[in-house]
């Protein structure tokens, strides 16, 4: 087009020429004569066609120019709206989880000749209505910021803009003079200097959630449809952005809720390539137990000494045939780096990138475990107890009779022997009577023992002198004897705590130990006794459980062949032995040993091998001090002067054996058979003492016995002969009055010293 208005524009100025130049030769050719009009008029005629060729042609070269330019500067706009989209676009597409929203709007603020740009997003209130709040703006220079206007804060659609609600919802764009506007609107947007306004609506998933606005505040020029548009294209770049932005928000927090639950449970989860056997994840306690390994094989991580998969992996467990995840597996395993048992649920999944993973879910079940394990103990405690409970009710219905006879045994000696002459034939066969009585009357003691009913009393004593006091004794000698090729020796905590016992217990416990050492060793060996102190918190073993405290711990470590693991469980079971029969030993040696440990309140560990057994005694400690010992008294240190004493037993033999002993030591004796004989004989009699059974059948026993005669004469003294136990009985008997308590059968010595401590202390 620019050519032909060129043309158009030359063409005239070359006729004007040309005409020109025709008169003037005409005028030469006719000598100078005066033109004729004819030639003047053309002259005239192309002369102003010329003129007005070359007007037109400048008009048009102006419109095209002005055109031209137009369309450069449209050109110019365009390239500034698609640099700020572009712009805008990088900044979003470079964001993390958050977006850039100031940013954004500084991106296309500049772009599209608006005074104000601005960011709005909408929420609801707690009755469910429609909010909006200013939360980013850009404005040019000298238009003031409206971001911290408080009226543009959670400002509602309906009492404010409903019209701008129904229309920006349904994904409407409003645009136009701020002075067409209702004057709700305008009571807002004036005073802010709005003259005409561009408002592009927010969406997310057909959900409204704000609007890019863009004030006029320099006159009330609106915008035009393609701007528009690419005001349009800006709005959907940041409602994907924020679409975006919340899926991930979304997914973070659904992530940090997974990770919450898995790190809150008291349980290890964690899963590992079925193929290659690497962890991929690991919960916050199994990061804790087993360290943070993602990544390395779990045979590695999950037990000791592993080189390759393990032996009882489950893999194979968890697919079908086909290959594919199966049913869940579930067993119960321990745990080599940990020494913790676990309940372990296993199954196959698919990990979101399609390979196949074992997801285990090991539940700590230790203490479980523990609980049964003690369950069992407790049981097998149990069954125990009531096989000493049988065996102490056989030995409780034949100890009282057992006893009285073997008083006769024991008692009668002694009075033959104050009688026979020291070089009589008959003196040795009386003291090897006297020694089988002893020896009876140990076997019926061990019984009681075995049925958890230690027949003495209580002292204060120390381990080291009771084991000192047995490897000097005869046993110990005579044992060494039989065992020449045996080595003893002793170490002695030399503080070691005191404990309160019954001595003649815990010196029948060491006996019965060596004895086993001894045998346990064939030719050359040694047995070590030793003692310390010991301060327990904590079972010392799997079935041994006792008070927190201190105690002295009696050791006997022995060089023998050992006991085996078969064995050791049974070892303290009444008539359990190994030994050949007739060699030595009734088969209540360790049972002796278990229950007067449990009677005093204390415990037993055993431990043994190829090289040897080592028994551990352990006894509750006190900080009591040592008892006084007793002195030996002579049988003329004994005698009495006539006091009367009434013994009174339902067995003849025994108030026969009592009555005749007494007599020998010079008191005045009378018997009765009964609880009820008693009372009867006291009401017509006084005596100065009374040596009192403490079970009389039929009839009352002796406690209830000695209560009758208290009432009649408070302050009797009194004196407690029984086979059974120093029991609850005994010990109510002593608190309302009686002395001694002296164990059946016993000896002219025995029943002599407690009668004199009776009477004369």
């Amino acid at each position: 087009m620019g050519n032909a208005i060129r043309f158009r524009k030359w063409l005239g100025v070359v006729l004007a020429i040309i005409i020109i130049f025709a008169g003037v030769v005409y005028a030469l050719r006719f000598n100078g004569r005066i033109i004729f009009p004819a030639s003047i008029v053309v002259v005239c005629v192309f002369f102003v066609s010329g003129f007005i060729l070359f007007r037109a042609g400048n008009r048009r070269q102006h419109k095209y120019i002005k055109e031209l330019v137009q369309n450069e500067q449209t050109l110019q706009q365009r390239e500034r709206y698609l640099a700020a989209l572009n712009n805008a676009g990088s900044l979003l597409l470079k964001a993390g989880r958050k977006v850039p929203c100031q940013e954004f709007i500084n991106a296309i603020g500049p772009a599209y000749n608006a005074s104000r740009t601005y960011l709005f997003f909408n929420d609801r209130d707690n009755d469910g209505r429609l909010l909006m709040s200013q939360v980013a703006e850009w404005c040019a220079d000298g238009i003031k910021f409206e971001i911290d206007n408080p009226l543009l804060q959670d400002l509602s659609y309906e009492e404010n803009f409903p019209r701008w609600q129904k229309i920006l919802s349904r994904g409407d764009i409003i645009s136009g003079r701020v002075a067409d506007f209702s004057v709700a609107e305008r009571d807002i947007l004036e005073p802010q200097g709005i003259l005409s306004i561009l408002i592009v609506p927010l969406f997310i998933d057909n959900d409204f959630i704000g609007f890019i606005g863009f004030d006029n505040c320099v006159d009330d020029q609106g915008w035009g449809l393609a701007e528009q548009k690419y005001l349009t294209t800006a709005a959907n770049l940041l409602s994907q952005a924020l679409k975006r932005s919340r899926a991930e928000e979304s997914l973070r927090q659904e992530h940090c809720r997974f990770a919450t639950v898995m790190d809150s449970l008291d349980i290890m989860i964690f899963a590992s390539d079925m193929q290659t056997h690497e962890l991929i994840f690991l919960n916050k306690l199994a990061k804790e137990i087993l360290g943070d390994n993602i990544g390395r094989p779990c045979w590695q991580i999950l037990q000791k000494g592993q080189t390759g998969p393990c032996d009882f992996c489950t893999n194979h467990h968890l697919l079908d045939n086909d290959g594919r995840p199966s049913s869940p597996h579930i067993r119960e395993s321990r745990n080599s780096m940990t020494g913790r048992w676990y309940q372990c649920h296993e199954q196959a999944i698919v990990w979101p990138d399609g390979r196949l993973v074992r997801l285990q879910i090991a539940t700590d079940i230790t203490q479980v475990k523990q609980a049964a394990i003690e369950k069992l103990a407790l049981q097998e405690k149990l069954m125990r107890s009531r096989k000493m409970e049988a065996i102490g009710l056989m030995a409780g219905g034949v100890a009282h009779d057992l006893n009285n006879i073997l008083s006769g045994i024991v008692g009668y000696p002694d009075l033959l022997l104050m009688q026979v002459p020291e070089d009589s034939k008959l003196r040795r066969p009386i003291e090897e009577i006297q020694k089988s009585g002893h020896r009876a009357a140990e076997v019926v003691a061990d019984l009681l023992t075995v049925a958890r009913g230690v027949a003495a009393g209580r002292e204060i004593c120390n381990l080291n002198t009771l084991a000192g006091e047995y490897l000097n004794s005869l046993e110990c000698r005579n044992l060494k004897l039989l065992h020449p090729n045996l080595t003893c020796t002793s170490e002695l905590e030399p503080d070691l705590l005191n404990i309160s016992c019954s001595s003649v217990h815990i010196k029948k416990c060491i006996m019965n130990l060596m004895i086993n050492a001894a045998e346990a060793i064939s030719g050359d060996g040694s047995i070590i006794i030793s003692t310390e102190n010991k301060y327990v918190d904590k079972p010392i073993s799997e079935n041994c459980y006792m008070e927190k405290g201190e105690y002295a711990v009696l050791s006997l470590t022995d060089t023998g062949s050992g006991i085996s693991k078969e064995d050791i469980n049974c070892i303290f079971e009444p008539f359990y032995t190994k030994k050949v029969l007739g060699r030595s030993g009734t088969g209540l040696g360790l049972a002796v040993v278990w229950n007067t440990v449990q009677d005093h309140g204390g415990g037993v560990t055993v431990e043994s091998g190829d090289k040897g057994t080592n028994f551990e005694l352990y006894f509750p400690a006190t900080r009591e001090g040592l008892n006084e010992q007793i002195k030996s008294v002579r049988l003329d240190e004994l005698m009495g002067h006539g006091d009367e004493i009434l013994v009174i037993d339902d067995e003849a033999l025994q108030q026969d054996i009592a009555t005749n002993m007494l007599t020998a030591l010079g008191y005045q004796v009378d018997s009765v058979s009964s609880g009820e004989e008693a009372i009867e004989y006291l009401k017509k009699n006084s005596v100065d003492l009374l040596v009192l059974d403490m079970i009389m059948d039929p009839g009352i026993g002796g406690l209830e016995t000695y209560k009758q005669v208290i009432d009649l004469y408070p302050g009797q003294k009194a004196i407690i002969a029984s086979g059974f136990s120093e029991n609850n009985d005994v010990k109510n008997i002593q608190k309302i009055g009686a002395g001694q308590f002296v164990k059946k059968p016993y000896t002219i010595n025995q029943i002599g010293v407690a009668v004199r401590q009776a009477l004369y202390e």
